[in-house]
């Protein structure tokens, strides 16, 4: 099982910004560090299609670590000393979470999907130079 935070966003393209590092560009998703300030700013919601606890997979979480970005050392230290977390959640319910939360999930053993929809959500626009995150909309969806 590996802990992590989740620190990339993914942006239009890569352009040079200030604060902004670790360009990496996987089959066309070009993805970037933000400072933590666009970081702190993000929440996620995950709407479970399917029933989610231990036995298939569910989250984990170590809780009151989403403040900073964790070095590999912090991560490690964090998951050998802190008592995590399981987020058992029932088929339809939602999680809200911070995705600087250090999180992890194991493999499913019952052979059961734990799908969920994910959307990340954040208040701060990117665009600084460049036309900013890959899947923006900067509107509210139910206005014209």
């Amino acid at each position: 099982m590996t802990w992590q935070q989740d620190v990339p966003i993914n942006v239009v393209e890569k352009k040079e910004v200030n604060g902004f590092s670790g360009w990496t560009n996987k089959a066309g998703l070009v993805s970037v560090r933000p400072p933590l300030e666009y970081l702190q700013s993000v929440f996620t919601v995950r709407i479970h299609l399917e029933n989610t606890d231990e036995k298939n997979g569910a989250l984990k979480v170590i809780p009151k670590t989403h403040f900073n970005i964790l070095s590999d050392a912090e991560i490690a230290e964090l998951r050998d000393s802190s008592e995590s977390k399981c987020c058992k959640v029932q088929k339809g319910g939602v999680h809200l979470m911070k995705p600087l939360t250090l999180h992890a999930s194991s493999k499913t053993l019952n052979e059961k999907h734990r799908r969920v929809i994910h959307l990340e959500f954040n208040n701060r626009s990117c665009r600084q130079g460049w036309d900013g995150w890959s899947e923006e909309r900067c509107e509210p969806l139910f206005m014209k």
